[in-house]
């Protein structure tokens, strides 16, 4: 069996009780004043400017010096070896469905479904098959007889 994984932070947006900010190891002093001084304007020093540059859709969930985030990983396994041309569509979802911040019209599990279930398998009449997704075309070739997993 092969499979591909990408593990990502993604903001995490739900309101904290006393309880998870607790397990986050979070003041609960730092929550409450977040919220009355998000409407202020703060200068920032260059420094601060750069890493909220880098945090972009981490700065909703940021609570003093510390961003709060919860790791997902999205995972495609499979009985034949389509490591690259799997990971190339990980990372198109991560960019397009997840940390995009336009609103997409085409929703996360469309695109997954298209992917695995409309795009035909290569065989031997048709060795290859381009997937046009983004600027650079997926290419999925027909894995040699032996490149199979054993378990069925």
């Amino acid at each position: 069996l092969y499979g591909v994984a990408l593990t990502f932070y993604e903001p995490y947006i739900e309101e904290l009780d006393l309880h998870k900010c607790y397990c986050l190891g979070v003041d609960p002093e730092l929550i409450n004043s977040r919220s009355s001084t998000d409407s202020v304007n703060h200068e920032y020093d260059p420094n601060e400017e750069a890493i909220a540059k880098r945090q972009r859709h981490f700065l909703a969930s940021r609570v003093g010096d510390r961003v709060i985030g919860v790791t997902k990983t999205l995972c495609i396994l499979s009985r034949w070896s389509f490591t690259l041309p799997f990971s190339n569509f990980l990372g198109f979802l991560y960019s397009r469905c997840l940390l995009s911040s336009s609103l997409d019209n085409i929703p996360f599990e469309r695109y997954l479904g298209y992917f695995l279930f409309e795009i035909p398998f290569p065989d031997r009449a048709i060795p290859s098959i381009s997937v046009d997704l983004c600027a650079a075309p997926i290419l999925i070739q027909r894995p040699d007889d032996t490149n199979a997993s054993s378990s069925r």
